[in-house]
C-alpha cells in the first residue's frame, strides 16, 4: 500500500458516514490529485476534505497577499538606498535582492531572533555565548561567514560589506512595517506570523470541530513545529509522517522520539 493510499483508507474508514470538516495538509501541492484520485478509487467519504498545501493554508489563513518578487525587491531596493545611501543600479541589485528575500524567509521560517542574528559579533567565543540558542551547525556557518573578515587584513569592499552587514537589522525592519502597512507579505513572513499567533489566525479557515491530517512531512522547521503543536493541542489532528517507520515506532532509535 503507497503513502497516499494508506491515507486515503483512514479518510475512508474514519469518516464515511460522518459529515466532519476534514483538512489534509502536505508539505506541497503535488499529492494532492493523487490523494484525490485514491479517495474515488476507494469511495469517498461522507464529506470531501479540504486538502492543501502548507503554503497555501497558511496564507488563506492569514489577511496578508502573498506578492510577487519584482515588487518585494522594488520595496527592498529603496529600503537599501536609504540606509546604505548607495547609487547602485536597480538592475545589479536585483540578483542579490532575490538572495536577501530568500535569507529574510528562511530566518523567519526558523523563527530567529533577528536583533540577535543581525548584530553578530567577530569573535568566535563571544557568538557562540550570545547564540546559545542555536544548534551546532547554525553556529558554525556563522563562524565560517566571519572568518573571511579579520580586522587586520580587511579590504574596502570587505569594510563596505560590513557596514552593509550592520545595517541589515535596519533594513529587515523596515521591510517588515512596509509589508505590514501594505498588507502583503513573503513566504516566510506568513510562516511566522501564523507560528506566533495561532489562535488569532487559525479560526478563519479551521471550524472548532475541525479534524486536520498533516501528511508527508519529515524534517520541520521552527515556525512548522509550533504551528503543529497547536494544532495538535486544539483540533483532532493526525499525523502521517514521510519517515522510516523503523526510526519512528523504535524506541532504542533516539531519531523517533521527535515524532
Amino acid at each position: 500500500m503507497s503513502f497516499i493510499q494508506e491515507i486515503a483508507k483512514y479518510l475512508t474508514e474514519t469518516y464515511k458516514e460522518e459529515p466532519v470538516s476534514v483538512f489534509v495538509l502536505f508539505p506541497n501541492r503535488r499529492p494532492a490529485d493523487y490523494l484525490i484520485k485514491a479517495l474515488h478509487d476507494k469511495g469517498n467519504v461522507c464529506q470531501a476534505p479540504h486538502i492543501y498545501s502548507i503554503d497555501d493554508f497558511i496564507q488563506k489563513a492569514l489577511p496578508y497577499a502573498k506578492t510577487n518578487n519584482f515588487h518585494l525587491i522594488a520595496i527592498l531596493y529603496h529600503i537599501f538606498r536609504k540606509h546604505l545611501l548607495g547609487k547602485e543600479n536597480y538592475d545589479l541589485f536585483y540578483s542579490w535582492g532575490e538572495m536577501l528575500l530568500l535569507d529574510f524567509s528562511e530566518i523567519d521560517k526558523h523563527l530567529v531572533k533577528t536583533n540577535d542574528l543581525f548584530s553578530v559579533l567577530l569573535k568566535e567565543k563571544e557568538i557562540t555565548q550570545r547564540f546559545y540558542y542555536l544548534d551546532e551547525e547554525q553556529i558554525q556557518a556563522i563562524k565560517q561567514f566571519w572568518a573571511a573578515f579579520h580586522p587586520e587584513r580587511i579590504s574596502d569592499e570587505q569594510k563596505s560589506f560590513l557596514h552593509l552587514w550592520k545595517e541589515l537589522g535596519n533594513i529587515y525592519t523596515d521591510f517588515q512595517a512596509i509589508l505590514e502597512e501594505k498588507h502583503i507579505a513573503y513566504t516566510g513572513m506568513l510562516y511566522r506570523k501564523l507560528a506566533e499567533k495561532p489562535e488569532l489566525y487559525l479560526p478563519t479557515i479551521l471550524p472548532p470541530s475541525a479534524h486536520l491530517i498533516i501528511a508527508g512531512f519529515n524534517t520541520l522547521t521552527p515556525s512548522e513545529v509550533q504551528l503543529f503543536s497547536h494544532l495538535k493541542k486544539t483540533y483532532q489532528t493526525r499525523f502521517f509522517w514521510d519517515v522510516d517507520k523503523l526510526y519512528t515506532e523504535n524506541p532504542d532509535y533516539e531519531a523517533g522520539y521527535y515524532y
